[in-house]
């Protein structure tokens, strides 16, 4: 890619990589990251019990909170910054983008904090490819009259709005 064409799911992208992924431990981290905002959003909480985990997997607890990505109080733990927990659920989304549909559509979409990571995971499918069409055939995967269906697709066509290369790639569907 070139510097200009770099997008914000690059840069988080980049960031997760070096800072969760690439360290010691760092599957464990980003599983576990994945997991408190996904508790989060689901329980629509700021903070999820310690005792809502496995002691197997809040093990990494303590490195993510040397990190600085998670705080723990009052038996509680919480992202240092909504920043990461958005960052948590996009990666999650791009973990199940296989499987998108059926994820999504089972979760409870009037949490408001499912909303950033699906703008920045449609985002991420029109930085990636220029030509929109992996946007477009996730978009169109969630045709139907579904609530769930048409928050899903309000937020994708909002990624599409917010990106810096939307009039690119309309310009290259209208060729």
């Amino acid at each position: 890619s070139q510097i200009g064409s770099l997008g914000e799911t690059h840069l988080i992208d980049f960031i997760w990589q070096e800072e969760i992924e690439n360290t010691q431990y760092g599957i464990q981290k980003g599983a576990f990251l994945k997991i408190v905002a996904e508790k989060q959003a689901d329980q629509l909480l700021s903070g999820v019990s310690t005792a809502d985990f496995d002691p197997a997997n809040i093990s990494m607890a303590d490195e993510l909170k040397k990190a600085g990505f998670i705080k723990a109080e009052q038996q509680k733990i919480y992202f240092t910054h909504d920043l990461y927990s958005d960052w948590a659920r996009y990666q999650l989304l791009l973990a199940h983008s296989e499987d998108l549909a059926s994820f999504l559509t089972s979760k409870s979409l009037l949490s408001p904090l499912w909303m950033k990571a699906i703008r920045l995971f449609g985002l991420n499918l029109l930085e990636k490819d220029l030509s929109g069409g992996k946007w477009e055939k996730t978009f169109t995967s969630f045709n139907g009259s579904s609530s769930q269906q048409i928050i899903i697709q309000n937020l994708l066509l909002e990624s599409f709005f917010l990106s810096p290369n939307a009039y690119e790639i309309l310009s290259k569907q209208k060729d």
